[in-house]
C-alpha cells in the first residue's frame, strides 16, 4: 500500500476558459450578475475541456488530475478570488492511500473435474481495495447474487453450506420484474457488503 501527497482545489467557481478570453466587468452588487454571468456556451467549454482526453479522466492521484486543479486555480486567480483565511493558496496538501496489488504474486487456479484453469489477476480477476494478502486453497461454491435478506423474502444463502469455502457470486442485484424494487440503490448491492455477508456465512 503506497501514500501519495495530492493536491486538491477547495473552492469551486466557474469561470472562462483561456480560449473565450477576458471576462467583461459587471456589477457584483447586484445578485442578478450571477444570471447573465453563465452561459451554456461557457459551461460547455469547461466541461470539454476538463473532459477531453488532454486531462486523461482526472483520476484521482493521476497526472490529469493535477493538471485539472492546476487549471482551476488559474482560473480562480484570473477572477480575483482570494484564498480562504490563513491559506497561502487555492490549494492545499492531503495524505492519500493508493492501495493495489502485485500482478507477478497475485494470481489463482480454478480445478473442474481434471481440467485446471491458471488466472491472473488483473487479467482474469482484480482485487478489491478492501482485500488483504494471503493464500487459500478450498472449494469453491456459487451463492447467486450474494443476498441474504430473509426479511424481504430473499435469501441466496438458504440452504447453501459455504463455510471453508471460496463464495463466487453476481453483481448487481436481482429482480422479478421492472416493478421490483427491493434492494433498488441499497447496500445490499455493494461489493463490500456482499464480502462481508460471504464471511458471516463461513
Amino acid at each position: 500500500m503506497k501514500r501519495s501527497l495530492v493536491v486538491v482545489v477547495l473552492s469551486l467557481a466557474c469561470g472562462s476558459s483561456s480560449s473565450l478570453g477576458p471576462i467583461p466587468p459587471v456589477d457584483v452588487s447586484k445578485p442578478s450578475f450571477a444570471n447573465s454571468s453563465i452561459t451554456a456556451e461557457h459551461l460547455r467549454t469547461y466541461v470539454e475541456l476538463l473532459a477531453s482526453d488532454d486531462y486523461g479522466g482526472r483520476g484521482t492521484l493521476e497526472e490529469g488530475e493535477a493538471k485539472a486543479a492546476a487549471y482551476l486555480a488559474s482560473q480562480f486567480d484570473s477572477f480575483g478570488l482570494v484564498p480562504l483565511p490563513g491559506q497561502g493558496s487555492y490549494r492545499v496538501g492531503a495524505e492519500l492511500e493508493r492501495t493495489g496489488f502485485e500482478v507477478e504474486r497475485t494470481h489463482g487456479t480454478i480445478i473442474v473435474g481434471d481440467t485446471k484453469k491458471v488466472i491472473t489477476g488483473g487479467v482474469h480477476f482484480k482485487p478489491f481495495g478492501f482485500s488483504a494478502s494471503g493464500e487459500v486453497k478450498a472449494e469453491a461454491v456459487f451463492a447467486g447474487y450474494g443476498i441474504s435478506r430473509p426479511d424481504l423474502g430473499y435469501d441466496d444463502y438458504e440452504g447453501l453450506d459455504v463455510s471453508g469455502k471460496i463464495v463466487f457470486v453476481l453483481r448487481h442485484a436481482p429482480k422479478k420484474d421492472k416493478s421490483d424494487k427491493r434492494f433498488e440503490r441499497g447496500r445490499d448491492s455493494f461489493f463490500v457488503t456482499k464480502a462481508e455477508v460471504a464471511r458471516k456465512k463461513g
